[in-house]
C-alpha cells in the first residue's frame, strides 16, 4: 500500500548574533545558508546595503542587497570559511572575517553599519562556528582539520562519529545505535546522496561507499529536530561533504602501517599453540587540489577547481580458526564411551557380526582422510578426554583484503550566477577468502570456498542558481550503485572430493565446505535521486519550497552450485537400528547409543535427506532445479515541503514547515514475484454489479467478484 503522509514542522528560536558554541545545521542538504539584518546605530533597519561574501579558500564571491527590511540571504553556499563585506554609502564598511560554514546549515549574522566614509573599514573576526540559534536543529559537525588529528586504523571517516554525544557502540562502530533509536532510523549522504544500505535495515551505521578520511571536508550528524526538507529522510541524519579544490595548488602523501611485529599474540592464540597472526593494515595514498589552468587556453583562478584523492589499502591478515575433526580410532570403526569407566566397541565389526553394511563409504572415509591430512600439515590438534571420537584442530587461515578509493570532484561556476559542482567516488573490495562471512576453507587446502568482491560508485551533481538578489535555486542530482558478489567464485568443480555434493557430515564435525560456497549470491539496492530547492527572500520571511523524487532498484541472484547431502541414521526406518541395544553396549547411556549411530551413519555414507532448491526462472514459466533466483524490483519515493523562517523580531525566528511525502510501494519488474490485483483476486469469475444496496460500498462502486449462480 502506498504511504502518504503530513510532516509538520513548527519551532520557535531566539536569534543570537556571535559566539563560541556547537554547531547547529537545518535539513539534509550539505550547501549552506547564509542570512542576516543590516542595521545602524539607532537600531533602524538598513535597505540597499550590499553585501559580499566570499569564499577565503576558492575566492568564489557571492553578493546579496538587503531588502526594504534590512534582511539579506544567500542560500546554497559550499561548506568553508567565508569573508562578509556589507557596504552601503555614507556608512563605514563592515568587514567580518573566518565565518566558518557547515553543510546543511542556517547561520545569521547581525551587523551594525557605523556613519562614516565608505571607505572606511570595520573588522569584525569571527574565527569560530556561527551559534545557530534561528532553528531548533541539533547537529554535531566534525571538519578535516579534526579529522585529520585523529588517525585511526580502518580510515573510515564514519567511524568517527562513534565519539559524538548520544552514539552508543557495542562491539564494532557499525553496530551503532545513535540516541536509542533503531539502525533504520539513520539516513547517510555523500553529497546529498544516500549511501545507506536500502536493503537491510537493520544495517543503519554503514554506508556502501566508505568515505575515506583525506577524501572528506566535514561529516554532520542531526539527532533532532530537523527542518521539513530532511524530516521524511530520517530521524539521524549524517550528511559526508567531499572536499574541493581551492584557488591555490594543495598536495599532500601519506602512509600508514600495522604489522604483527608490533602486536603480542592474544591469550587463546597462546593457549591453542597458535602463533601471532599477521594483521599487516598498509594504507597509502595522497590527493591534491587546486584551479584548473589549461595554459594558453583556460585560466581558472577563482572560478573553476578540481580535486582528486586516492587511497590504497593493503590488508593481508590470519584469522584463527578452530574445527571438529574425526580422531584415527573413530575412523578406524572404533566408538569410545562412559568416561569414568572408558569402553570401546568397533561398530563395523559389530554390524558384520549383525548382518549390517560393515565397509566404508568410499567418499567418506576418502574425505575424512584428506581432513586428517591437512590438520597434521599445520596449526595444533587437541584430544581431550571429554571427546574420546573428536578432536579440536586451530590453525590460521590466511586472508588478503585489497581496496581502490578514487575520489573525484569538480567545481565550476559557469557564470557569476550559476555554479556547478560534481563528485564521484569509485571503489573496488576484494576479500580472498572472506572470512568476515565464514566462507574460508574448513581445512588447509580445500578446494571449496567464497570470495567477497564488489564495485562501489557514488556521484552528485549540483548546481546552484541566483536568479535575483531574492532569489536562488538548488538542483541536485546523484546516483549510489554498488554490485556486490558473495563467494561468486565458488563453482561445482570445488566440490568434486565430495562426489559432487555438499555434504553435511553430522557427528558434530566440521564439514569439508564453508555453507557459503555451496550457495553464492550477488546483489546491487541502487538510488537514484533528483532534489530541488527554491529559496525566496520576501521581507522578513526566508522562506524555502523544496520536491524530491527518489528510485530504488534492488537487483539480486542466488542460486545454489551443488545438491545439499545430509548423513544421519533414521532410527525408524534404518534396518541398523536392532544393533544399537544396551547389551551391545554395556554401561552406556541413550545420548552414548545415539552418537554410535551418528558415527556409524558416517562411515558407511548413510543418507537422511538430500536437498535442492526448485527456482522460478525471470519469465515465471518453469521451475529450474538448483537453479537461479533472480529477483528484481524498485520502489519510488514523492516528497514535497515548503518552510518559512520568519524573523519576527531581531531577537525572535520563527520557523513553521509543511512535509508531504508519498511512498509507492515496492512493484516487481520480472515475474518472479507477483502482487494482487482486484483482477487477480476475482480470477475467472471477473467483476459482477453486486447487489442492491445503500452502503457506502455500493455508492461508491466498487467492484465485486462474480459468484456461482444460485440453485
Amino acid at each position: 500500500m502506498a504511504r502518504r503522509g503530513w510532516l509538520a514542522v513548527v519551532c520557535l528560536a531566539v536569534s543570537l548574533v556571535f559566539g563560541a558554541g556547537p554547531a547547529y545545521a537545518q535539513g539534509g542538504s550539505t550547501t549552506a545558508t547564509l542570512s542576516g539584518v543590516v542595521t545602524d546605530n539607532q537600531s533602524g533597519v538598513v535597505p540597499g546595503a550590499t553585501v559580499t561574501v566570499k569564499n577565503n579558500a576558492t575566492g568564489e564571491s557571492v553578493t546579496a542587497v538587503t531588502n526594504a527590511s534590512g534582511v539579506w540571504s544567500l542560500p546554497g553556499l559550499s561548506v568553508g570559511t567565508y569573508t562578509v563585506t556589507i557596504a552601503l554609502t555614507g556608512f563605514k564598511t563592515a568587514e567580518v572575517k573566518d565565518v566558518r560554514l557547515i553543510g546543511g546549515s542556517t547561520n545569521n549574522i547581525q551587523t551594525k553599519l557605523e556613519v562614516g566614509q565608505f571607505q572606511e573599514v570595520v573588522t569584525v573576526s569571527g574565527g569560530t562556528d556561527l551559534i545557530r540559534a534561528a532553528t531548533p536543529t541539533v547537529t554535531s559537525t566534525i571538519n578535516s582539520d579534526f579529522i585529520t588529528t585523529l588517525p585511526r586504523a580502518d580510515r573510515n571517516a564514519l567511524s568517527f562519529l562513534i565519539f559524538l554525544p548520544g552514539v552508543t557502540t557495542t562491539g564494532g562502530s557499525r553496530g551503532s545505535t545513535v540516541s536509542g533509536l533503531p539502525q533504520n532510523t539513520i539516513n547517510i549522504t555523500i553529497d546529498g546522496v544516500s549511501n545507506s544500505n536500502m536493503l537491510q535495515s537493520g544495517d543503519g551505521f554503514f554506508t556502501m561507499v566508505v568515505p575515506r578520511l583525506d577524501a572528506i571536508e566535514e561529516v554532520s550528524m542531526t539527532t533532532a529536530t530537523a527542518g521539513a526538507d530532511a524530516t521524511g529522510a530520517g530521524a539521524v541524519n549524517i550528511r559526508f561533504q567531499t572536499r574541493s579544490g581551492t584557488n591555490r595548488y594543495e598536495t599532500s602523501l601519506y602512509t600508514y602501517n600495522q604489522h604483527k611485529k608490533f602486536n603480542t599474540n592474544t591469550f587463546f592464540n597462546a593457549l591453542n599453540g597458535l602463533p601471532v597472526p599477521a594483521a599487516t593494515n598498509w594504507t597509502y595514498g595522497g590527493r591534491i587540489g587546486g584551479p584548473i589552468v589549461l595554459p594558453g587556453l583556460f585560466d581558472g583562478r577563482g572560478k573553476a577547481f578540481f580535486f582528486f584523492n586516492y587511497e590504497e589499502v593493503y590488508n593481508p591478515i590470519e584469522t584463527p580458526r578452530g574445527r571438529t575433526i574425526i580422531r584415527q580410532s573413530a575412523l578406524d570403526g572404533n566408538f569410545t564411551y562412559n568416561q569414568s569407566n572408558p569402553t570401546t566397541v568397533n561398530l563395523l565389526a559389530l554390524a558384520a557380526a549383525n548382518g549390517q553394511v560393515s565397509t566404508y563409504d568410499p567418499t567418506i572415509k576418502g574425505l575424512l582422510e584428506a581432513i586428517r591430512t591437512a590438520a597434521q600439515s599445520t596449526g595444533t590438534i587437541t584430544e581431550l578426554v571429554t571427546s574420546p571420537n573428536t578432536a579440536t584442530f586451530n590453525f590460521l587461515v590466511p586472508n588478503k583484503g585489497v581496496r581502490h578509493n578514487p575520489t573525484q570532484s569538480v567545481t565550476v561556476n559557469i557564470t557569476p550566477k550559476h555554479r556547478l559542482q560534481g563528485s564521484y567516488l569509485w571503489q573496488r573490495f576484494n576479500n580472498t577468502p572472506d572470512t568476515l562471512n565464514n566462507a574460508d576453507a574448513t581445512f588447509p587446502g580445500f578446494p571449496a570456498y567464497g570470495d567477497q568482491g564488489s564495485y562501489r560508485t557514488s556521484g552528485s551533481i549540483n548546481l546552484r542558481s541566483t536568479l535575483s538578489s531574492a532569489i536562488v535555486n538548488e538542483l541536485v542530482t546523484g546516483w549510489q550503485s554498488s554490485p556486490l558478489g558473495f563467494f561468486d567464485n565458488s563453482d561445482p568443480s570445488m566440490f568434486e572430493n565430495q562426489g559432487g555434493f555438499g555434504i553435511g557430515l553430522g557427528f558434530g564435525l566440521t564439514n569439508a565446505h564453508p555453507g557459503n560456497a555451496r550457495t553464492p549470491s550477488t546483489r546491487n539496492t541502487r538510488n537514484w535521486t533528483i532534489d530541488n530547492t527554491f529559496s525566496w527572500l520576501k521581507g522578513s520571511h526566508s522562506m524555502s519550497f523544496g520536491a524530491n523524487f527518489t528510485r530504488i532498484v534492488d537487483w539480486a541472484d542466488d542460486w545454489d552450485n551443488v545438491p545439499a547431502i545430509t548423513l544421519g541414521f533414521n532410527t525408524a526406518n534404518d534396518p541398523a537400528e536392532g544393533m544399537f541395544t544396551a547389551a551391545n553396549f554395556p554401561g552406556s547411556s541413550t545420548g552414548d547409543r545415539t552418537n554410535a549411530r551418528a558415527l556409524y551413519a558416517l562411515l558407511t555414507g548413510r543418507v537422511t535427506s538430500i536437498g535442492g532448491t526448485g527456482r522460478l526462472n525471470e519469465a515465471g514459466t518453469e521451475y529450474i532445479y538448483n537453479g537461479h533466483a533472480i529477483r528484481r524490483e524498485r520502489m519510488d519515493d514523492y516528497s514535497f515541503y515548503a518552510q518559512d523562517q520568519w524573523r519576527w523580531k531581531p531577537t525572535l525566528t520563527v520557523t513553521a514547515g509543511l512535509r508531504y511525502q508519498f511512498q509507492l510501494p515496492m512493484q516487481p519488474i520480472n515475474s518472479v514475484m507477483s502482487g494482487t490485483t482486484p483482477e487477480s483476486a476475482c480470477g475467472p469469475s471477473g467483476f459482477g454489479d453486486g447487489p442492491a444496496t445503500t452502503t457506502w460500498s455500493a455508492r461508491a462502486a466498487l467492484p465485486l467478484c462474480v459468484g456461482p449462480s444460485p440453485t
